[in-house]
């Protein structure tokens, strides 16, 4: 644009020389251009896409690729149209001499607008036959796809073979989870009539044990009844039995009294031992004392004689009288202790009497109790067998629930197990039927497509084999 401006203003002369000058240029470029030009490859391609097309191997890349090739050749003959007409409207405005400068610039600009689409132009054609390439290398990947596709035929015909064989083997297993099911719900029947057996049986059991546990439940209220009132006679025995023990105290109390005076009178008989036993000694001394004075006269003797006759009748009347009250006093307390003595003696009898009735009805009681205890204890073994014959029943009711119960969780566990695998070759199955449905799907596709492209290369066959007399004959 600087260049023509700069020429404009330089003379008209000058400028229409340039302007003349670019014109050969172009029209040279255009003659070079002409001898391969664009719209005559861009035909080229399309004839090449064409027999693809013809071939059944069309898509959509193909199909949008010749609707642009088709829209770029519209645009180019119009342009090139365009053109012709902006060349003779110069042509024939070049003629006359009067707005040259203008309209130079303005071929000018034009001049450079087609040089742009020109470019572009040629860009897109460069793109286009990029794409042609493209086109025929994606023709020689679908001819290989046709042989992917006879193998994958060929593998999903085998695979066919093999789902058939499998459907076979499927039928057969589902024919063996209904026998299965079957044997399944006889077992659950059976299982079910069982437990209805052990329930009602339970039912049985636990009624008697209520029995039992009432007769038990009375028993021992007659027995705590019947402890109740032995407790109350042991208390009973318990105080007689303190009572005796208490009068048995006071008789050790009364012996010991009795023991105490025996001491006393034993006492009181040593000291009159004691005193008979200074008696004599002073006896002694006082015969030696007149077998020192034998020497006396005959006075002083007879005198002593008188007095020791004197003194010896005096000690005779003494130790008698000593004697006497000595015996008095033992009879008086011989009396004292033997009234005494029988009247504890009375009281020993009674109250041996008492305690051996006491004691015959201690013994009874005794008797009684004991009666009672072997009666308790005979009824305490009965219940014990009762109870450990119930703890066996019980016990083995236990031991055959627990057996139910084992046998029902192993037939629950081997049902779930059979269940799992079941629901397993469910969706094994479900997925083989799936995949054999894509698979078919796939196929039918595949064969319409087939058919479609072997029905279009025999109509294009008819239509040549057709046409070719018809220009024979024209």
């Amino acid at each position: 644009m600087d260049d023509s401006i700069q020429d404009t203003d330089k003379g008209f002369g000058t400028g229409l020389r340039r302007q003349l000058e670019r014109r050969r240029d172009s029209e040279d470029a255009v003659d070079e251009t002409r001898e391969t030009p664009p719209h005559v490859a861009a035909e080229s391609v399309l004839a090449a896409i064409n027999p693809a097309d013809s071939n059944g191997s069309t898509s959509s890349d193909s199909e949008a690729f010749r609707a642009e090739l088709a829209s770029a050749l519209a645009r180019e003959r119009d342009l090139r149209a365009a053109m012709a007409e902006q060349a003779a409207m110069l042509e024939r405005e070049l003629a006359g001499p009067q707005g040259l400068n203008l309209r130079a610039s303005e071929l000018d600009q034009r001049a450079a607008v087609l040089a742009a689409r020109e470019d572009e132009l040629a860009s897109r054609e460069q793109k286009l036959a990029e794409r042609g390439d493209t086109l025929t290398e994606e023709q020689q990947r679908l001819a290989a796809a046709k042989s992917d596709i006879a193998d994958a035929e060929a593998r999903a015909a085998e695979r066919e073979r093999q789902m058939q064989s499998k459907f076979r083997e499927l039928s057969s297993a589902d024919r063996g989870r209904t026998e299965a099911t079957t044997e399944l719900a006889k077992q659950e029947a059976a299982i079910a009539q069982r437990e209805r057996t052990i329930a009602r049986a339970g039912e049985e059991i636990e009624l008697r044990e209520q029995e039992m546990l009432a007769k038990v439940e009375a028993r021992e209220a007659a027995l705590a009844v019947r402890e109740a009132g032995l407790d109350d006679r042991d208390e009973e025995l318990a105080s007689r039995e303190t009572e005796v023990l208490d009068k048995q105290r006071e008789l050790a109390k009364v012996e010991g009294r009795m023991t105490a005076r025996e001491e006393m009178i034993e006492r009181r008989e040593g000291e009159l031992s004691e005193l008979e036993e200074r008696v004599r000694v002073a006896e002694r001394s006082f015969e030696t004392t007149v077998a020192s004075f034998g020497q006396l006269d005959e006075q002083t003797a007879a005198q002593v004689a008188r007095l020791e006759e004197r003194e010896a009748e005096l000690a005779a009347r003494d130790a008698e009288l000593n004697r006497q009250l000595a015996t008095l006093r033992r009879v008086e307390r011989d009396e004292g202790k033997a009234a005494e003595l029988e009247d504890e003696q009375q009281a020993m009898r009674e109250r041996e009497r008492e305690l051996a009735v006491r004691e015959a009805e201690l013994q009874s009681t005794e008797a009684l109790f004991e009666s009672q205890r072997e009666r308790i204890e005979r009824r305490e073994k009965r219940l014990n067998s009762t109870e450990e014959s119930l703890s066996d029943r019980i016990r083995e009711m236990d031991e055959r629930e627990a057996e139910v119960e084992a046998r029902e969780a192993r037939v629950e566990a081997d049902l779930e197990l059979r269940e799992d695998k079941l629901e397993r070759r469910e969706l094994h199955v479900a997925e083989l039927e799936e995949r054999l449905g894509k698979k078919e799907n796939q196929l039918a596709d595949y064969v319409g497509q087939l058919q479609g492209q072997f029905d279009q290369r025999e109509s294009d066959w008819s239509e040549k084999q057709l046409g070719r007399p018809l220009t024979e004959k024209v």
